[in-house]
């Protein structure tokens, strides 16, 4: 009977939060004639990633979906006032392949979509309506679907008490390979899909690190 009863419970639903750290970037130097090197190098501060994960565990496998939100900030170069977000959604499904009481190793894999907004306007407020038609307001949104394939390593701890009533936390690094999915990204204005045979570059290896809870 107590290997039934082990069986049953390694398969039960556990619950997954977690937020994981990584240094990711698109490169938009293949448009620098189209929007200009200072929006190129504005859009180069869009780096980094702090995602925010929830998700299932069910036996060995596990999936989360994450949320990642990130603005620049405002910079203005000459004339123009330049503002820009990244929004990424992602779906993780990944394997404990070794899971012992303290180490914890698991391919994965990972899909993410991201939207790249920019927007340039006067920064002088208020314009002529000349000078508007001369130096009309640039409003992009770049879309681009990326997958990753790699693994995470971690060192489990337990709490003490059950004070916050989780099974675990572990805290690991993560390693992956990143590929476009589309070659080039779909890119939309505010009324328009303009279509361009340019490339977003990636950073192809992803480093990491990664905090779960387990519940």
């Amino acid at each position: 009977m107590i290997p039934a009863k082990a069986e049953i419970s390694s398969n039960k639903i556990k619950v997954i939060v977690s937020t994981e750290t990584t240094i990711n970037f698109f490169d938009f130097s293949e448009f620098t004639n189209e929007i200009g090197s200072y929006n190129v190098e504005y859009l180069e501060k869009l780096y980094g990633n702090i995602d925010f994960g929830l998700g299932i565990q069910v036996g060995h496998f596990f999936t989360i979906g994450s949320i990642h939100i990130v603005s620049c900030g405002a910079s203005t170069y000459d004339t123009i006032k330049m503002k820009s977000n990244l929004n990424q959604y992602g779906l993780e499904i990944g394997y404990n392949l070794i899971d012992t009481k303290r180490i914890l190793f698991s391919p994965r894999t990972k899909l993410i979509s991201s939207r790249v907004h920019l927007i340039n306007s006067s920064k002088e407020d208020p314009i002529t309506f000349d000078q508007y038609m001369l130096n009309r307001d640039l409003d992009l949104q770049f879309y681009q679907i990326t997958s990753l394939i790699g693994c995470e390593l971690s060192y489990k701890s337990y709490e003490l008490d059950g004070a916050l009533l989780n099974d675990y936390m572990t805290l690991g690094i993560t390693v992956d390979y990143v590929t476009r999915i589309n070659k080039s990204p779909w890119i939309y204005s505010k009324g328009n899909r303009l279509i361009s045979n340019k490339s977003l570059g990636v950073n192809n290896v992803q480093l990491g690190v990664v905090f779960r809870m387990v519940f």
